[in-house]
């Protein structure tokens, strides 16, 4: 008798533990407030986790970084622009750039991933491609170039526009590319950044960042009413660049370290390992 119940018990043990370790394995897209997202080895664009991450949708200032991307590319930090009429009367977000301003284009990208200036945005544009449609055909032609299909821009600030659209895993491409300007590390990792062209500091809108909370390195906040809250953030993990994005997440903050929990990078060779009961890939 006492036998049998000893069996059952552990049976029962066994059915409870297994029970456990499916639920957890299956990762529960309620536990998130995302509709969409995609977490990415920032060394070799390996997807980690996905969930709806090649669904194309409205990315809101998420947008930014190709504006930085092609900024990058196409011009120098020590250049200079005027600003002009309709840069500085952009809706939505602004740093409240006055017309006639001279700025640099460091002192504009800093505004445009700190504070997210659509003001900021236009004045890069009519920098570096003569008027906004210009800069925005070189934007699309670099999505072309990376195989992001699921990418097409009409604007370089990311307010809502028939036709603008990405995904998460477009999004993350995007900003593994980035990573390799230096300038776009330096400046989507600062906290706050004193202009001479205004007289008080930028302080960074993303509060991971902006409140340094370990491991996250940069990152860059979005916002319309259409696309809710858009956020990017790559964490440093031993050493490691972990790229997480989330589409239309009203607690976007937790997303994003939940989503960082769920990757495990070896300290002794700095490769990515399987998380014990979630595993890498979550692909949906």
């Amino acid at each position: 008798m006492a036998h049998g119940n000893s069996c059952f018990k552990w049976l029962t043990y066994l059915v409870l533990v297994s029970f456990m370790f499916l639920m957890m394995r299956q990762t529960d897209v309620r536990a998130f407030s995302f509709e969409k997202a995609v977490v990415v080895d920032g060394v070799t664009g390996e997807v980690l986790y996905d969930h709806l991450g090649r669904e194309r949708a409205n990315v809101a200032s998420l947008t930014k970084i190709m504006t930085a991307i092609v900024a990058l590319e196409y011009g120098q930090l020590d250049d200079e622009t005027i600003v002009s009429e309709r840069a500085s009367k952009m809706e939505g977000s602004s740093v409240y750039l006055k017309p006639g301003t001279r700025i640099s284009l460091r002192d504009l990208l800093y505004a445009l991933m700190l504070r997210s200036g659509n003001d900021a945005s236009v004045a890069i544009a009519e920098m570096i491609g003569g008027s906004e449609a210009g800069f925005v055909f070189l934007m699309n032609e670099k999505a072309r170039m990376l195989g992001l299909y699921d990418t097409c821009f009409k604007n370089a600030h990311g307010l809502d526009s028939d036709n603008h659209y990405s995904s998460a895993y477009d999004l993350a491409v995007m900003t593994q590319v980035a990573l390799g300007f230096n300038a776009f590390i330096d400046i989507s990792g600062a906290r706050a950044y004193q202009s001479q062209a205004v007289d008080y500091p930028w302080i960074h809108k993303h509060k991971l960042v902006k409140y340094h909370v370990a491991p996250s390195v940069l990152g860059k906040t979005g916002y319309t009413k259409s696309a809710g809250r858009t956020l990017m953030t790559v964490f440093e993990k031993n050493q490691r660049p972990i790229i997480v994005v989330t589409l239309n997440a009203p607690n976007d903050w937790l997303d994003h370290q939940q989503l960082l929990a769920t990757v495990n990078v070896s300290k002794e060779t700095n490769e990515i390992v399987p998380h014990p009961l979630l595993g890498v890939r979550i692909c949906r």
